[in-house]
């Protein structure tokens, strides 16, 4: 099934495909070089005199006969805070990394990676970061297969910027990583391992169904070295089982996808008595997407959407930046997971305790003119509730017994001038329900509005 949504957010996930060739050799090779720049400002309440934040990567590409694809890609990350806060180590910082080295094989129905690269299952969900490891794709009769092992390492200080969540004291309040929408809140997986299965049966067509069922698992095993004399432990050792259905009913302009994932393992609670004790995860999301192109105004692609998306939560659970080290008896019921969740520029929520109802409309207003057909704007409204009202959220200031986290509202433009050059802007606003203090322990008011707002210029060479 081919999907005909229009790409949102476009300016974070331009790839370096789009460039010219550099050289060429006979017809079985093909060479690829140049430079994807991102140059991106950001600001909020807390960073309010902003960030600027720039993304160089060169890349080098080569190709056998279509078949045998290595890459090479590099990142150099330069930071500028017009003002430090006090969290962050440098005022200015420059860290340059080998991000990408990666071989791919496609032997018929069958494709194979290899090497450090960008992985990620389902739709992002349960994992998505950079890893060192290899993923299998086959496509059979039955159905698309899909294998993954990776390793996500705890690179050190100096190479930490290969985690899309930054490093130590000096994080990433947002992301510039091909692929990922800039209001993804996004998770770091640390030192650990990863073994993933997914499974997509063939598409039925039936009438005015069309449905493809989706099945996935992933297992996640801790690196961290404890001793069991320890007395606060943070080893964490969950699973994820999935299963979904993607189509279109009637016919490809009304799409939808629904997902329901439960969630086990293993984790430690907040050490008491003097030691931490070991507890299980039982815990679960669901997912729902459906998107219609108009039939309306056609000249202009009207696009509305409706999303829902759900994560358990934890009512003796208050602190959900992590899992370990947070229930505190009892099995551990909040939703966490390695992946990137869009869920609205201003608050960036984590998926862990929190309903979320979307509606959001796109379109292309000036489409008509020649110059401007590739400007497309976007408009979403979100609404926030807790799943547990005692329980905590990502947001740790959401500290009341209450299930009214707010709403939100987002816009963004989309500008692609050239398939080389595309601008991007986004601005989100957050209002606090009664989840959050009326009065902060400064005195301010603790359910003000929160705005932010991101400008991004990428440029391919």
């Amino acid at each position: 099934m081919k999907s005909i949504i229009l790409p949102l957010f476009a300016a974070s996930a331009v790839f370096a495909d789009t460039t010219a060739p550099v050289a060429t050799g006979k017809s079985d090779h093909f060479y690829r070089a140049g430079l994807l720049a991102t140059t991106t400002f950001y600001q909020d309440e807390v960073l309010k005199k902003g960030f600027l934040n720039g993304n160089y990567r060169p890349y080098a590409l080569y190709s056998f006969k279509e078949k045998y694809t290595a890459m090479v890609r590099g990142n150099l990350a330069l930071k500028y805070y017009p003002e430090k806060p006090a969290a962050v180590e440098k005022q200015t910082n420059a860290v340059g990394i080998l991000e990408i080295t990666s071989f791919e094989a496609k032997l018929g129905k069958h494709t194979v990676t290899a090497g450090r690269s960008f992985y990620q299952t389902e739709q992002g969900i349960l994992f998505a970061n950079f890893a060192d490891g290899v993923s299998y794709v086959g496509d059979y009769k039955f159905g698309v297969i899909k294998a993954m092992g990776l390793y996500s390492a705890d690179y050190g200080k100096s190479l930490c910027a290969i985690s899309i969540t930054g490093c130590g004291g000096d994080p990433n309040p947002f992301n510039t990583i091909p692929g990922l929408q800039p209001d993804s809140s996004v998770t770091g997986s640390g030192q650990r391992v990863f073994a993933t299965l997914e499974y997509g049966s063939p598409v039925l067509e039936k009438g005015i169904i069309n449905v493809q069922g989706l099945a996935y698992g992933i297992y996640s095993k801790d690196l961290i070295k404890e001793s069991s004399s320890v007395v606060t432990r943070y080893e964490y050792n969950p699973y994820y089982a999935g299963l979904g259905a993607q189509g279109y009913l009637i016919n490809s302009k009304l799409q939808y996808r629904f997902d329901g994932i439960y969630q086990g393992g293993t984790v430690y609670n907040v050490a008491a008595n003097g030691a931490s004790q070991q507890s299980n995860i039982m815990a679960a999301a669901a997912l729902a997407k459906l998107n219609y192109v108009l039939p309306v105004l056609t000249k202009v692609d009207p696009q509305i959407s409706f999303d829902f998306a759900m994560g358990s939560g934890d009512s003796d659970a208050t602190r959900m930046t992590s899992a370990s080290q947070s229930n505190n008896s009892g099995d551990y019921n909040a939703f966490q997971a390695f992946g990137a969740f869009s869920g609205g520029l201003a608050l960036k929520p984590r998926l862990t305790n929190l309903q979320i109802y979307r509606l959001g409309a796109m379109a292309r207003p000036f489409k008509m003119w020649h110059w401007a057909r590739n400007i497309s704007l976007q408009l979403k409204y979100s609404l926030y509730r807790k799943n547990s009202a005692a329980g905590g959220i990502s947001d740790s200031a959401a500290t009341e017994a209450n299930a009214d986290v707010g709403m939100a509202g987002d816009a963004a433009l989309v500008f692609a001038a050239r398939p080389d050059l595309q601008f991007f802007y986004g601005y989100g606003l957050f209002k606090p329900g009664q989840a959050y203090a009326a009065t902060n322990t400064d005195g301010s008011d603790g359910r003000s509005l929160r705005q932010a707002h991101i400008v991004s210029l990428t440029l391919i060479f």
